[in-house]
């Protein structure tokens, strides 16, 4: 998060001009709207939902072109007393899908104290003063996301790794710790680990995904 939370300015006037102060172009000058991630407590997800228009209806004329996001799916919960009862499931927990403009994100961040932050993309090229940028999602992928969401009947599950078939990576934990391979799929979907060896071909291992991350540049 860039700044401390602090208590909402009365004077919308005065935020927006922290905004520009801050660098943060001006609404007219017509940002693009994305999805950018926000970090919330955990099982306060749809409430915080519902305080970000409230909030930046005292700072920004832009409040009625932003977007929230909650994704959930109906789900029977069994409880300890044996009891069964349909629950929403967040997919998510602790994020805040928010579709706005870089200037709103700011405003966001800097007044909202129940966001923590947001995340950034460290996989995206810093600028010239090494700021890494925010991470934001795409229409068309959180458009395909909501579908897949909203209309399937089947249990929606979250696969965190952004690893794909085929990728250079390096184990990070664990006793093979620094090893660097390939990420491979077998059959039945599970994640293996292949070195090259010359003339044998490969050794592979089964390794948990959560083990793998790409390797420093």
């Amino acid at each position: 998060m860039e700044a401390d939370p602090s208590i909402l300015s009365s004077n919308p006037a005065s935020a927006m001009s922290l905004a520009v102060a801050g660098g943060v172009p001006k609404a007219e000058e017509e940002e693009p709207q994305r999805w950018f991630v926000a970090m919330v407590m955990h099982n306060t997800e749809k409430a915080c939902a519902q305080k970000v228009k409230p909030l930046l209806s005292e700072l920004t004329p832009e409040t009625e072109s932003v977007e929230t996001y909650v994704p959930t799916q109906r789900e029977k919960h069994l409880w300890k007393n044996g009891r069964k009862k349909m629950v929403d499931r967040v997919l998510c927990p602790s994020y805040l899908f928010i579709r706005c403009t870089e200037s709103t994100r700011y405003l966001i961040s800097k007044y909202a104290s129940f966001v923590k932050g947001f995340i950034k993309d460290h996989a995206r090229t810093v600028d010239q003063s090494r700021i890494v940028p925010f991470a934001y999602i795409t229409d068309q992928q959180m458009d395909d996301f909501r579908r897949m969401v909203e209309q399937t009947e089947m249990p929606v599950t979250i696969n965190p790794s952004t690893l794909k078939q085929g990728d250079m990576v390096k184990v990070g934990t664990g006793p093979l710790k620094g090893l660097k391979g390939y990420m491979l799929h077998d059959g039945e979907g599970k994640t293996t680990f292949a070195i090259c060896i010359n003339i044998l071909g490969s050794a592979r291992v089964e390794l948990p995904i959560s083990y793998l991350e790409k390797p420093d540049s």
